[in-house]
């Protein structure tokens, strides 16, 4: 989990988050606000989760349901208002460069995760 969530979530801050933040559109500013507070709350989540030590117990699937809910929540922002404000702030080229640099990023932080 840690091996493919953090990355994604650290490169996603890092590539597209931190622009939306510095977007000329408020509901642009505001939803890169937003999403820098969920990946917040999922690495949080996940550090929980890894100091509570034996995976699959009942605290532990517990926390595991919290994190579930706060991607999932996240995933349907990012479908329904996060991806329409990049479309609209960014050109064609710009979210391709940027789809780029995430992945060349996600795959970075995989390594030092790993």
């Amino acid at each position: 989990m840690k091996g493919k969530l953090l990355p994604h979530l650290q490169a996603e801050q890092e590539v597209l988050y931190r622009r939306l933040q510095g977007a000329k559109s408020a509901d642009a500013r505001r939803f890169g606000h937003e999403g820098t507070s969920e990946h917040e709350a999922a690495e949080t989540q996940v550090s929980k989760m890894s100091n509570l030590g034996a995976p699959m117990g009942d605290r532990w699937e517990g926390e595991l349901k919290v994190l579930i809910d706060l991607v999932e929540h996240h995933v349907g922002e990012e479908e329904s208002t996060g991806f329409g404000c990049a479309r609209d702030e960014f050109s064609k080229e710009q979210l391709e460069a940027m789809q780029e640099e995430f992945q060349t990023r996600k795959t970075q932080l995989g390594t030092r995760v790993a």
